[in-house]
C-alpha cells in the first residue's frame, strides 16, 4: 500500500506516532518533501521513541553526506530544538552552517534566530552577523527574513533604528504574503504621512522585481 503525507499527518492527529514515523521515514527514502520537516516536528514535540530518534538522525546524516539540504537543515533543527539527550547546540550550528552552504533559505533564518536566543552568549551572536544572516536568507528567497529585518530596524536591538528601512522591508514582507507586515505598513503610514515612505515603497517594489527577475522562489 502506498502512503502519502496526508496519511502520516492523519496518523499524528490520531496519536498513532509509530505509524506516522514509519510513513514519514518511507517518504524520506522516496525524497518527498516535506517529510524531513514532519519528522523533525515530531521530534520537537517528543513524539518519537529514543530508538526512532536515533534511526532518524542516522538517516539524516547519510543524507547530509549526499548534500541533501532539507535533511541537513532538519537535522540541525533536531539537535537544536528536540527535547532529548541528543540536544547539542554546537552540532546544531555545524549543520545549520552546512545547510547555509547548500543555500537553504530557512537555514540562514534559523541560525540568526539561534544567535538571538539560545546562542546569544556565543562570539558570533553579534548584530552585524545576525543581520548579515537575515539578509542572506532574504537573498535566497525567505519572506520571513524580510519581516525579521524590518522588526530589527524598528526595535534597534540588532540593527540601527531606521523607519525607512523598516518600512521598506515591511512592505516587501506584506507584498509577499505576511499579513502582519502589511498591517504594520498601514499603521506606519497612518501615523506619519512621510514622503519617504513612498520612496521606500518604490524601492521595495524594485527589490522584489529584481529578485523575481533572477527566478528567486519565495518561501
Amino acid at each position: 500500500m502506498a502512503y502519502d503525507l496526508e496519511d502520516g499527518e492523519r496518523a499524528v492527529k490520531l496519536g498513532a506516532y509509530r505509524q506516522a514515523f514509519e510513513i514519514f521515514m518511507m517518504l524520506c527514502v522516496n525524497q518527498e518533501d516535506p517529510a524531513f520537516f514532519k519528522l523533525s516536528e515530531m521530534a520537537i514535540n517528543k513524539q518519537l521513541e529514543e530508538e526512532e530518534l536515533q534511526r532518524l538522525i542516522d538517516m539524516m546524516k547519510e543524507e547530509v553526506r549526499k548534500k541533501n539540504g532539507e535533511a541537513t537543515f532538519n537535522l540541525a533543527v533536531v539537535y537544536w530544538r528536540a527535547p532529548y539527550a541528543t540536544k547539542n547546540l554546537e552540532k546544531a550550528i555545524e549543520y545549520l552552517n552546512a545547510a547555509c552552504r547548500m543555500e537553504v533559505a530557512q537555514a540562514f533564518i534559523a541560525l540568526a534566530k539561534l544567535y538571538m536566543s539560545d546562542g546569544a552568549h556565543l562570539p558570533l551572536a553579534t548584530g552585524s552577523n545576525i543581520m548579515n544572516l537575515l539578509h542572506q536568507g532574504f537573498e535566497h528567497g525567505s519572506v520571513e527574513a524580510a519581516h525579521l529585518i524590518a522588526k530589527e530596524h524598528l526595535s534597534g536591538h540588532y540593527a540601527k533604528k531606521d523607519n525607512y528601512e523598516a518600512f521598506k522591508y515591511l512592505f516587501i514582507a506584506g507584498r509577499l504574503g505576511i499579513t502582519e507586515a502589511k498591517k504594520h505598513t498601514m499603521v506606519m503610514q497612518g501615523l506619519n504621512a512621510s514622503p519617504e515612505f513612498k520612496l521606500a515603497q518604490q524601492e521595495a517594489m524594485q527589490i522584489i522585481e529584481h529578485h523575481e527577475s533572477k527566478m528567486i522562489k519565495w518561501v
